[in-house]
């Protein structure tokens, strides 16, 4: 999907819009979206807040499967999610998450067998000098 038309498609989740989160590059099945360190997505101390990070990541590992050109037809569940925040900024953010060739193995391996394919995708977020901010594990199943 061309990155205008994804990103007209999430800004129609009234929070995300609200975020305003972008879509700085995509891929079939890889996607690296973007959050400004605005006003509105900063907690008390002027840093983005931990909750922003977790919805930016969580909604870049649903696009990534969503794009997937093997997976994007199957229902999706969400089952959780894991965070693990290594530095907070008041820099500008980026979440990539990406269909690893790995994922895509285990997910069709389990649905060729008729089950539900378990698929963790790991996100990492960084902020705008590339520092490490957080890591975050989405946990799907897939039928």
């Amino acid at each position: 999907m061309a990155i205008p038309r994804l990103e007209q498609t999430l800004h129609t989740v009234p929070f995300l819009h609200a975020l305003g989160v972008r879509v700085d590059e995509s891929r079939p099945g890889e996607i690296l979206l973007a959050l400004p360190a605005s006003p509105e997505n900063v907690a008390h101390g002027g840093s983005v807040h931990t909750g922003a990070i977790y919805t930016l990541a969580e909604t870049a590992a649903k696009v990534a499967v969503s794009t997937h050109p093997v997976l994007a037809s199957r229902r999706l569940r969400q089952k959780s999610t894991k965070a693990k925040y290594y530095s907070s900024t008041k820099r500008d953010i980026t979440a990539r998450a990406t269909i690893t060739a790995e994922v895509e193995h285990v997910a069709r391996d389990a649905l060729a067998t008729g089950q539900e394919a378990v698929l963790e995708i790991a996100v990492r977020v960084l902020d705008a000098k590339g520092i490490d901010i957080a890591e975050v594990t989405v946990k799907f199943t897939l039928g």
